[in-house]
């Protein structure tokens, strides 16, 4: 059974910024910050299903619905705005971590420096837009879960502190100092071009489909796919904080 698109948006979000950001937050914080992930994910989860159901039952875009709610000039430079902002901004800011990690990445295993690292990565991501959208699902979905496994595996090769990390899990707060990584953690994993990202693959890979059956399996995928990239970043937390 298919399970939709889901997997994109978890490999959109885990990524070089996502490691660094998750093992900074460990180091600085231990697992006081786990909960910040619980929300993310689950405000993933929300967020990602909406705009799923954009792409499929309304069989549009993000984009385009934004197009119609600003149809007076006012809602338009509203919208507009917001898109400029969460999209274009924040996009910028996601990749530039994406590439700076990937690139801090190559620099500890080649152990070579220099600002081509940064240029080499980013021509490697460009080069996956010429690929198909179920390839590009595929490799990306490969790495992750290669990344992930090797996470996840940190996470029960070390000693945990079970009882901190069920406490950063399960009580909210902020250690001090702590707000600007709380904010980081939610940016890295909440990404505003997800939301335009999933409503435009959706909308494209369940095209052949009943539009309620197939918002269905892209829940069941989220419900699948999301935690596990949750899971991801908790266990780059943790790896962090021993």
């Amino acid at each position: 059974m298919r399970l939709g698109t889901s997997s994109l948006v978890v490999a959109a979000f885990v990524g070089p910024g996502t490691v660094l950001t998750c093992a900074s937050a460990g180091l600085r914080y231990g697992y006081a910050l786990g909960w910040v992930l619980v929300f993310a994910v689950a405000s993933v989860f929300i967020l990602q299903s909406l705009t799923a159901g954009t792409g499929i039952l309304a069989r549009k875009g993000l984009g385009e619905a934004l197009r119609e709610v600003g149809a007076t000039p006012l809602r338009r430079v509203l919208v507009y705005g917001l898109v400029v902002l969460g999209l274009w901004v924040g996009c910028a800011a996601f990749e530039t971590g994406n590439l700076v990690g990937a690139a801090a990445g190559l620099e500890l295993v080649l152990g070579v420096r220099g600002r081509w690292l940064v240029g080499s990565v980013a021509v490697l991501a460009a080069l996956l837009l010429l690929l198909d959208l179920r390839v590009i699902m595929r490799v990306l979905t490969a790495l992750v879960a290669v990344m992930g496994g090797l996470f996840v595996a940190v996470l029960f090769l070390v000693p945990l502190d079970v009882r901190a990390l069920r406490a950063g899990l399960l009580v909210p707060r902020v250690p001090p100092g702590g707000l600007v990584t709380v904010i980081a953690l939610l940016g890295t994993t909440v990404v505003t071009y997800n939301l335009f990202l999933h409503a435009s693959a959706t909308k494209g890979y369940w095209k052949d489909e009943v539009p309620d059956r197939a918002w269905r399996r892209e829940l069941l995928g989220m419900a699948v796919f999301l935690p596990i990239g949750g899971l991801i970043s908790l266990a780059i937390l943790a790896a962090g904080a021993v």
